[in-house]
C-alpha cells in the first residue's frame, strides 16, 4: 500500500487518510477491457442528482434510485447491477457509453430531483450505452407533503413506463439483427414482437418461435410462460385444429414454467392465464395473486386478474375495474394498453355505464395491429347501449375479419367462461345480427 496522505472527501467534513494499491510495485490499475453483456436486457440505474438548494432531497434522490433498482430486479427477465456498483458513480460527471462498458450494462438509466416550493421534479432517461442513443425520457411532478408515498409513486411511474420500453427497445434490436444471425435470445424477442398481435398467423409464428428457444435451451423459463399463454388463447380464438389438445398444452407449459423458476412472476402468470382459459379459477386466480405478490408492479399481471374475474367468477365488475386502473397508472405507455380499455368497458358494461364503455371500446379499436378482440367487444358495448345500427356496422366489420363467427361459434370460444358473464354478451351478439 502506498499512503496518499489525507484528501478531502465529498460529503465528509473531515479529511481521511488514503491509500493506493500496488502490486509489485506498481499502482494497481482497473482493468479497462468492457464486461461482455449478458444474454437479456441489462440495466445500469445511475444515484439520481440533487439539482436543489435542499441537501435533504439528497435522500429522496439516493432512496429513489435505489426502489427502482428493487422494483427492476423483480423483472426476472432483466439483468440490473446493483446499487453498490451504480452508486460509485454518485457525485461524478458520468459518459453514459463508458459506464456501460465499464458495468457491461446495455442500458444506462439516470435522473435528477429538483424542488420548488412544496413541489418536487423528477426527471429520468433510458440511453442505449451501445449507440448513446435516448430510448425514453419522462418527468414527473408531486408534493413533498407525505415524501415516502411520493417516492413509492414516482418509483412506479417510471417502472411501469420503463418495462415496455426496454421491451421494445430489445424487440427492435433483435428484428434489426440478420435472419440468418440468431442466438436464443434474438429467436425469442422475435416470437415477443408477435404475441401481442392477436391473430391466428401471428400466434403460430411466435409459437414455433418460442418452441425453438426452448430446443436450444429448455431451462428458458419466459418460452415456457408465453407459451402457455399462446397455446390457450389458440384454444379460445379458434386457431388450434383440436381446443382441447391446446389448453392441456398451455397447462403443461405453464406448470413447466413455475417448476423451473417458482419465483419468476412470468411463470405464475403463464400458468395462470393457462387455468383461467381451461374454466380453473380456483388455480388461475391465486397463480396471477403469486404473480403480483412477487412483482407489485407487474401492470399486465392487473390487467389479467381483472380479466379473470369476469371469465371465471362473472359479477366482480367494481374489482375487476380496480385491478385495471392499477395496470394502466402501472404502464400508462403500454403497447398493450388496448387490451386493458376493453376490458374495463366491458366491466362498465355489466354496470350499467354504456356510453363509458362504448368509448373505452372505441379507443382500443383505434391501436394498431389488434385483430378482432376490440371490434368483438365494441359491438356487444354498442348493443347493450341500444345503438342498434352502430353494433350492426360493427359486427359487420368484425366479420371482415372473422366471418366464420356465428353465435354457436361464439359459444364454442367462450366454452369456459362463467355463464354470468356469457349470457350479456350472446344478447348483444345476438341484437347485432350475428347469425345463429
Amino acid at each position: 500500500f502506498e499512503d496518499l496522505g489525507e484528501q478531502q472527501v465529498k460529503n465528509i467534513t473531515k479529511p481521511v487518510r488514503t491509500y493506493r494499491v500496488t502490486l509489485d510495485g506498481a499502482p494497481a490499475a482497473p482493468s479497462t477491457a468492457p464486461l461482455p453483456l449478458p444474454d437479456k436486457p441489462s440495466i445500469a440505474v445511475l444515484p439520481f442528482a440533487n439539482l436543489s438548494d435542499d441537501s435533504e432531497q439528497e435522500h429522496f434522490a439516493d432512496g429513489l434510485a435505489e426502489d427502482i433498482i428493487t422494483a427492476l430486479s423483480k423483472y426476472r427477465g432483466f439483468f440490473v447491477i446493483a446499487r453498490n456498483s451504480t452508486f460509485t458513480y454518485k457525485g461524478q460527471a458520468v459518459d453514459v457509453t463508458r459506464v456501460g462498458k465499464q458495468l457491461g450494462v446495455r442500458y444506462v438509466l439516470e435522473g435528477s430531483v429538483r424542488k420548488a416550493g412544496d413541489r418536487l421534479r423528477t426527471s429520468a432517461q433510458l440511453i442505449d450505452a451501445q449507440s448513446g442513443n435516448h430510448v425514453w425520457a419522462d418527468r414527473y411532478d408531486g408534493s413533498v407533503a407525505d415524501i415516502f408515498d411520493l417516492q413509492d409513486d414516482i418509483t412506479a411511474q417510471i417502472v411501469g413506463a420503463l418495462v415496455p420500453e426496454l421491451d421494445a427497445a430489445e424487440r427492435a434490436r433483435a428484428l434489426r439483427r440478420p435472419p440468418e444471425d440468431v442466438d436464443t435470445w434474438v429467436i425469442f424477442q422475435r416470437a415477443m414482437a408477435l404475441v401481442d398481435h392477436f391473430n391466428a398467423e401471428a400466434n403460430a409464428q411466435a409459437t414455433l418461435l418460442l418452441r425453438e428457444t426452448i430446443e436450444r435451451d429448455p431451462g428458458f423459463v419466459p418460452a415456457h410462460a408465453h407459451l402457455a399463454v399462446l397455446r390457450a388463447q389458440a384454444a379460445v380464438h379458434g386457431y388450434a385444429s383440436d381446443q382441447s389438445a391446446a389448453f392441456d398444452e398451455a397447462r403443461e407449459y405453464g406448470l413447466h414454467a413455475v417448476a423451473r423458476d417458482p419465483n419468476d412472476a412470468v411463470a405464475h402468470l403463464g400458468l395462470g392465464i393457462a387455468a383461467m382459459f381451461r374454466g380453473e379459477g380456483d388455480v388461475a386466480i391465486p397463480e396471477m395473486e403469486t404473480a403480483i405478490d412477487l412483482n407489485p408492479n407487474f401492470a399486465r399481471a392487473f390487467v389479467w386478474l381483472g380479466f379473470a374475474y369476469s371469465w371465471c367468477r362473472g359479477g366482480m365488475p367494481e374489482t375487476e375495474i380496480q385491478h385495471y386502473d392499477t395496470a394502466l397508472r402501472l404502464s400508462p405507455r403500454d403497447p398493450m394498453r388496448w387490451y386493458c380499455l376493453l376490458h374495463k368497458g366491458s366491466a362498465l358494461r355489466v354496470l350499467g355505464q354504456h356510453e363509458e364503455a362504448v368509448a373505452l371500446c372505441q379507443a382500443a379499436c383505434r391501436f394498431p395491429e389488434t385483430g378482432f378482440l376490440p371490434l368483438f367487444h365494441l359491438t356487444i358495448a354498442l348493443a347493450h347501449a341500444r345503438r342498434i345500427d352502430e353494433a350492426r356496422d360493427a359486427a359487420a366489420e368484425l366479420l371482415q375479419i372473422r366471418p366464420e363467427l356465428t353465435i354457436t361459434v361464439v359459444k364454442r370460444m367462450l366454452s369456459t367462461i362463467s355463464p354470468i358473464t356469457l349470457e350479456p354478451v350472446l344478447f348483444g351478439f345476438r341484437e347485432a345480427g350475428l347469425p345463429e
